[in-house]
């Protein structure tokens, strides 16, 4: 009898890893899991998304214009902060300007300092799933 609870858990345990291989960190990610798929963010909008390892959609790029050089505030919380969340900041070539990890239970700003053109948020989780909020704005 017991080798029949070793056999059925054998058979879930292969059937959940099997499931989770299937569906990888993005695979039920609409177009903005990667970046040039990334959704415009109007300065000074807050928007709210959210991001999920457990659903298949680890991964939210998002994009933003300058006018003319300038001292930029990105502001975001994630609503689980069990998730993990990171914001990285990326010029238009795609290479990595800053990385800033989101502060449990608290919102958190990155100000930097851009040249006219657009940047790019790479937004992600690193474990089970949340909504979050970002806001980019003009320091003034």
């Amino acid at each position: 009898m017991r080798w029949h609870f070793a056999a059925i858990f054998v058979a879930v345990f292969l059937t959940l890893i099997t499931a989770c291989e299937t569906l990888g960190p993005d695979s039920n990610s609409s177009a903005d899991f990667e970046r040039r798929g990334a959704k415009v963010v109007e300065l000074d909008r807050t928007i709210i998304d959210d991001v999920s390892c457990i659903d298949g959609d680890k991964t939210d790029w998002k994009r933003f214009s300058i006018e003319k050089p300038s001292r930029v505030a990105i502001t975001f919380a994630f609503d689980d902060p069990a998730a993990g969340g990171i914001v990285a900041i990326h010029y238009a070539s795609g290479a990595l300007m800053k990385r800033v990890n989101s502060i449990p239970n608290s919102r958190t700003t990155q100000e930097i300092d851009v040249d006219s053109g657009f940047y790019y948020l790479e937004i992600t989780c690193q474990a089970y799933k949340s909504e979050y909020t970002l806001e980019v704005s003009i320091v003034r």
